[in-house]
């Protein structure tokens, strides 16, 4: 529930640290700052920067539109910058940005990364999704992962292979019928072919919660939120098991079917007010007599 990182690399020190009073926005344009926006901008671009702040505002939100260079902040060279969803490193030092949002960091980490708060999911290597199972093809499943709810639901058309499980053979794969909901992690994405999915963690060789869900319920939210510190309120007064899909699917299961139903329609709540986790904390408090 926690961003993940798909690229990590070091830069030579002469080329790490782009200063922060380069002038990014005459020489980078479009490189957008919200704190400095202008107040003539249109209504129509001030509402596109609403939506692309971030959920939990940051003192300086950089927004940046797909193909504006990235100014480095001053990072910590003894460890390997690590570059997730939505920016693109061409070598040697050049970074880019490949879709709309808010510049994100953890200093931590020595990480960048940039959520994708959309309806519309993009596969990438080593996300975890939830998808449904279509049929079964020769030696794969053929599934479905839902990428968007609105203008109108669209999916993305993928393959599992039988035996893409942990010890799985020919005579002890799990058998999973249409319409099955399987908790997969994309093992191979490329804008060319279909994605493939499998359900072995990369790291320990097993399972790792991936594979069949069973029972529970799915809600639709948008792509890129952590729901980790939302999911952990919840977690104070009800007792349920989640999966969370980079997909926007988020699979819940409660000790019982009311609360099931009460934290899914939490979930839905917050994603459609874009609460933040202390509004979501006073919701919890005002309908915690339903369970």
């Amino acid at each position: 529930m926690t961003a993940d990182y798909t690229t990590s690399f070091r830069l030579s020190p002469p080329t790490s640290i782009h200063t922060t009073s380069e002038p990014t926005l005459a020489h980078h344009l479009p490189f957008l700052t919200l704190r400095n926006s202008a107040p003539s901008l249109s209504t129509r671009l001030q509402k596109i920067l609403y939506l692309l702040k971030p959920l939990h505002h940051p003192t300086m939100s950089t927004v940046l539109l797909p193909g504006s260079p990235v100014s480095l902040p001053p990072t910590n060279t003894s460890v390997p910058l690590r570059l997730g969803p939505g920016l693109t490193h061409t070598p040697p030092s050049t970074i880019t940005a490949h879709h709309a949002g808010t510049l994100t960091s953890d200093t931590r980490k020595n990480a960048l990364w940039i959520p994708n708060l959309t309806r519309r999911y993009t596969p990438l290597q080593n996300d975890r999704v939830i998808c449904t199972i279509l049929r079964s093809s020769g030696e794969a499943y053929i599934v479905a992962i839902p990428s968007s709810n609105a203008p109108a639901p669209t999916t993305i058309t993928a393959t599992l292979p039988h035996l893409a499980f942990p010890g799985a053979t020919k005579k002890t794969r799990p058998q999973l019928s249409a319409g099955a909901t399987v908790y997969a992690r994309i093992s191979l994405a490329n804008k060319h072919y279909d994605p493939e999915l499998e359900c072995v963690d990369e790291a320990t060789g097993k399972a790792g919660g991936l594979g069949e869900l069973k029972g529970g319920m799915v809600v639709g939210v948008r792509c890129g939120r952590d729901w980790g510190p939302v999911l952990r309120e919840l977690g104070k007064v009800a007792e349920f098991e989640v999966a969370v899909g980079k997909n926007g699917r988020i699979w819940v299961e409660g000790k019982d079917r009311r609360t099931t139903m009460w934290v899914v329609r939490r979930i839905a709540e917050c994603d459609e007010n874009t609460w933040t986790v202390e509004e979501m904390r006073k919701k919890v408090e005002a309908t915690k007599g339903d369970l």
